[in-house]
């Protein structure tokens, strides 16, 4: 259910105290009262409308329904006789496929089917904003993460991507978000944080912040954690037309695999793949000549899957970003944290450079060993030493 804590606002986690605590607070804005409703901008009423439809498919996830003398459309809310409810994803041939939402019965072929009355919503294409047409960076965003405030500054309405084990399974992930999170809460930026496959974490989550929406998943459920990325860039969207905004995808190599999943139990591409899904992000980043507020966003991802250079190729397509950091360098907090002192614009120039010159020697080490070519021990340990070094910048304060 879609409601919102008197501290801050949290989607999509259907439990009796959430309802209870949402109740409290029913005066308040909210967006609206059930998922596919915000998702497609409806109208809150449901005009329920009975056909000859039955499911003669099924899977954990995935009906295939047949329609009699119905034509549903993708977005239709479907209510089953169990109780249980669903979203049309796609319809060809009277034979609508349909997402299920929080189910704990299983759904089997004959059961009778309801379709809603509602409209429809469509996919929408934003044209590319030209570079000529956007307006120039001129304010910086601090990320209180030094490696990236030192080597690869950000500004409002860029992106950066951030690639690590997922912020559930990793210290350096959580450190890396909850720095990001309280600096652009403490320069009064609204920040939408989105994980679809589970809670945030308890230090975002317990945030008394007014300026922090938090749309979460439901691991047990893969298509409410499809519904939470849409929802997640309809609430930044609205987010940014009332000020400064940042958007937080977290995991988002295992929405891949989630998307993958639900594909294949469809047997059809889903209406928001994950390229579709970086893409919008990065349509709406853009500072474009308008009354609009910049969108910075914040991509973290996993280096530990498979496809993980086509990844990062892909985030980087969209122009994520002006950087793209692994979190266990992003997150070190190293060695003499308190005996440093502040770097002054010349050290941090001469950083950079190293930075540079690393980048470019672990790329001839990659082509090596590609190749076979031999590779001393004492060299790959040469790497790893100024890495750790660089990675100090973490515990250090920048005058810059």
């Amino acid at each position: 259910m879609l409601s919102r804590l008197a501290s801050h606002r949290l989607w999509l986690r259907p439990t009796a105290a959430l309802y209870r605590a949402a109740s409290a607070t029913a005066a308040r804005r909210r967006f609206a009262t059930s998922i596919p409703e915000t998702v497609q901008g409806l109208q809150s009423a449901l005009e329920a409308k009975t056909g000859d439809v039955t499911v003669v498919a099924s899977s954990p996830n995935m009906l295939k329904v047949r329609s009699k003398g119905l034509s549903p459309s993708i977005g239709q809310l479907v209510s089953l006789s169990e109780g249980t409810k669903g979203v049309v994803v796609h319809f060809d041939s009277s034979v609508a496929t349909v997402l299920l939402l929080k189910h704990d019965t299983p759904v089997g072929t004959g059961t009778r089917v309801q379709f809603d009355n509602l409209g429809t919503f469509q996919a929408v294409r934003l044209p590319f904003v030209p570079i000529i047409d956007r307006i120039p960076v001129s304010r910086r965003i601090r990320t209180g993460l030094g490696l990236v405030d030192a080597l690869s500054p950000i500004a409002e309405g860029q992106s950066i991507a951030i690639r690590g084990p997922s912020t559930a399974n990793s210290i350096y992930m959580a450190l890396a978000l909850n720095k990001i999170v309280s600096n652009a809460i403490r320069e009064d930026i609204t920040v939408v944080y989105c994980n679809p496959l589970g809670p945030a974490p308890a230090s975002i989550a317990n945030l008394p912040s007014e300026g922090l929406d938090l749309i979460c998943g439901d691991q047990s459920s893969p298509a409410v954690g499809y519904l939470a990325l849409l929802k997640a860039l309809e609430v930044a969207k609205e987010r940014r037309e009332g000020g400064r905004t940042m958007l937080i995808l977290d995991n988002v190599a295992e929405y891949v695999e989630l998307n993958g999943q639900l594909r294949s139990e469809a047997g059809i591409p889903m209406p928001l793949s994950t390229e579709q899904i970086v893409s919008a992000a990065m349509q709406y980043s853009c500072n474009t000549r308008s009354k609009l507020c910049p969108l910075t966003t914040v991509v973290f991802t996993d280096k530990f899957s498979r496809d993980v250079e086509m990844q990062a190729d892909t985030l980087l397509q969209y122009d994520v970003a002006a950087a793209s950091f692994d979190a266990t360098g992003l997150c070190h907090n190293s060695l003499l944290n308190s005996l440093l002192p502040p770097l002054e614009a010349k050290c941090v120039k001469e950083l950079r450079d190293m930075h540079s010159k690393i980048t470019m020697k672990r790329s001839a080490i990659a082509e090596q060993q590609a190749f076979g070519i031999h590779i001393d021990y004492w060299e790959e340990e040469d790497m790893q030493h100024w890495s750790n070094a660089l990675a100090i910048l973490d515990a250090i304060p920048l005058s810059l």
